[in-house]
């Protein structure tokens, strides 16, 4: 589940954590990629989807 997103201009960073680990990875996205870090994001459960 992806929990924080920080955007910048070149690299963004994204936190998630897997259900078998206690504390969130970090995922470095280049802005090339970008556009495929946004899609896989709106297809992947979010923390406030959760907790509803």
């Amino acid at each position: 589940m992806f929990m924080e997103m920080k955007i910048n201009p070149l690299w963004s960073k994204v936190y998630y954590r897997m259900p078998h680990t206690g504390a969130p990875e970090r995922l470095n996205v280049h802005r090339r990629w970008r556009e495929e870090l946004d899609a896989l994001v709106s297809r992947l459960p979010q923390l406030a989807d959760l907790a509803a």
